[in-house]
């Protein structure tokens, strides 16, 4: 390598430091990344299907994958075989509007309880829609490492909802 080539690889590096140093850096580091998502992503089955694929830096996969995820653990917490959004909407339905839901994220004793149960429907279905979707369906979807561990930690606060939710009883039908 020609010398003024080096001297000028020595000034980026020295350059870069700086801007390290006074923390200007809006990017993530590859050890930070680590981190970061290691203290995020806590679900060892989300863990398992996209820690590889961030660390790889297959952020659009992983973020994909992660969404496919909650789907799956909703699927099968909820022995409901739907798909997508309307997965999200029969599972999480506000009460009164056509039965219970399957699965419950409070005791939905109050109006409080259903709004949260309602909000709680829509964000898993816009989940569904806005993050897994675009990826799983369009080609070429970039993402950066810090969209990638903050859509994650999203998917990891959702599975832990839905973790943690009650299913609800079937109710008998009445003999007349």
């Amino acid at each position: 390598m020609p010398a003024k080539a080096h001297e000028a690889l020595a000034v980026a590096r020295a350059i870069e430091a700086d801007v390290r140093k006074l923390g200007l850096t809006a990017r993530i580091g590859e050890g930070d990344l680590c981190s970061q998502y290691d203290v995020l992503v806590t679900e060892a089955e989300l863990r398992k299907c996209t820690r590889s694929l961030v660390l790889d830096g297959h952020y659009a996969k992983a973020i994909e994958e992660g969404f496919i995820c909650l789907e799956n653990v909703v699927r099968t917490r909820s022995k409901v075989d739907r798909f997508g959004s309307d997965l999200m909407f029969e599972v999480f339905k506000q009460p009164g509007s056509g039965g219970p839901p399957v699965l419950r994220i409070n005791r939905l004793r109050t109006k409080t309880d259903s709004s949260e149960q309602e909000g709680f429907a829509h964000m898993a279905a816009g989940c569904m829609k806005a993050c897994r979707n675009p990826r799983a369906h369009t080609h070429g979807v970039q993402d950066t490492p810090e969209h990638a561990v903050a859509m994650l930690a999203w998917a990891n606060h959702l599975i832990e909802r839905t973790r943690s939710a009650t299913r609800t009883r079937k109710r008998r039908k009445q003999d007349a």
